[in-house]
């Protein structure tokens, strides 16, 4: 096993990839009494057309089948495998975005053979077509339950305003497209997505980095998946140019609902690398509107707004950030964000400040199983690969931060709006 670090020496990380392909990466932590152990498939609801394995030609998957796949995959020949991990005391669940597919299992007794259940239920998929039937009624009814909810229906404005091309659909699709799911074209996204060298295993917590190795190595389940064929699969080339400035519709809400996003291109700030782009971004934004910023100050003092935080977006090269929030005065608020964007004098104590707030914030995760799991989770999906964000963080220099402000533009926007539906205009 290679020793990675994971806020410098604070926390090792074990890394081994095995022959089949999948990656492994162990956070043992003695300080905590549980552990936690997550699979992630490189699938999301992003990928509609591919290749399957041991096929030439490009085939289209319904619309919400890397969701429905989630749902499948803890059905096995005896039943629902939750109800298995319920009476070993074990937490699990799962779930899909557009970018990748997680499975966890958290618990604090019999280790070994919770991991092996977990191993076998992920690696030994059971497709019965009377269940796959029964499936579509239950993914229907989630589907329905997210049509009027406000914070799904400012999300479905959004991106039709920010993106042009990419994140359009829906992640669990609609009725109609989920209606066209069987078992053969699950066996098919099965076979070429869930391949080992497509997935990769993060285990955190109480755990001996050597003894869930031999676990793993030892599975049958794992032994039996050996395939190893390339993933081919369309990409969306999404533009720069946001789709519209501004978007609005109505919903359940008795205060409107706001969005203001920027739109950028981490290619286009070659000076560095893409990872540093969104930190120093990040930075800015946290310096300008997070809290104990004079933003958030005015804005909690003159009830300009109900609250509001910070929000991320991205696809591929694109990256987008903004301020999302609650407020009855939606003109005012978007013009103090205008206001505080113009001049940008950001001194070096407050970048410096900064900086440490984000290290602090790390070292309190350091026994907090979940967030170690998904910072390690974030950064191979997000960068590609593992990296300790403490090394991106000591990479921060001021000077490159006030280049990249120097080089920002505001311009490319979208402005969105959720009204009560008394009051849409």
């Amino acid at each position: 096993m290679i020793k990675l670090t994971y806020f410098g020496e604070e926390q090792i990380v074990y890394y081994e990839k095995l022959d089949n392909g999948l990656e492994i990466f162990i956070a043992p932590n003695k300080m905590v009494n549980s552990y936690r152990v997550d699979l992630v498939a490189k699938l999301g609801a992003s990928v509609t057309e591919f290749i399957p394995v041991k096929e030439k030609e490009y085939i289209k998957m319904p619309l919400g089948t890397a969701h429905f796949l989630e749902h499948k995959l803890f059905d096995t020949k005896d039943g629902d495998a939750t109800f298995l991990f319920d009476d070993a005391g074990v937490v699990t669940n799962a779930s899909t975005n557009y970018y990748y597919t997680n499975y966890f299992i958290e618990g604090k007794k019999q280790f070994k053979k919770n991991l092996n259940l977990f191993l076998d239920v992920f690696y030994t998929p059971y497709f019965e077509k009377d269940r796959i039937e029964n499936e579509k009624g239950i993914i229907g009814e989630e589907i329905d339950m997210y049509i009027d909810d406000p914070d799904w229906v400012l999300y479905r404005i959004e991106k039709e305003s920010v993106f042009n091309k990419a994140l359009k659909d829906e992640v669990a699709g609609t009725r109609e497209t989920i209606s066209e799911i069987n078992a053969d074209i699950l066996e098919k996204v099965y076979n070429t997505f869930y391949q080992p060298s497509n997935t990769f295993l993060v285990i955190s917590g109480k755990v001996n980095p050597k003894e869930a190795l031999d676990i793993i190595k030892s599975n049958e389940s794992i032994k039996k998946r050996m395939s190893n064929y390339p993933v081919i699969f369309k990409k969306i080339h999404e533009d720069l140019p946001v789709n519209r400035e501004y978007g609005a519709g109505t919903g359940l809400v008795v205060i409107p609902k706001l969005s203001y996003y920027f739109k950028y291109d981490v290619n286009e700030f070659k000076f560095l690398s893409p990872e540093k782009f969104k930190a120093y971004l990040n930075i800015l934004f946290y310096i300008l509107f997070g809290d104990g910023s004079d933003f958030s100050e005015k804005i909690h003092e003159e009830k300009i707004a109900n609250y509001f935080y910070i929000d991320t977006m991205y696809y591929e090269n694109i990256y987008i950030i903004g301020i999302c929030g609650e407020s009855e005065y939606a003109d005012i608020f978007k013009d103090e964000i205008d206001k505080t964007l113009e001049n940008l004098q950001i001194n070096k104590d407050d970048f410096e400040r900064e900086i440490k707030v984000r290290n602090s914030i790390i070292i309190r995760e350091l026994d907090n199983i979940s967030d170690v799991s998904y910072s390690i989770i974030r950064s191979i999906i997000n960068r590609g690969k593992y990296i300790d964000d403490k090394e991106i963080l000591d990479s921060l220099k001021y000077e490159e931060f006030l280049d990249v402000i120097n080089k920002l533009s505001f311009d490319n926007k979208a402005f969105n709006l959720l009204l009560p539906k008394e009051k849409k205009s």
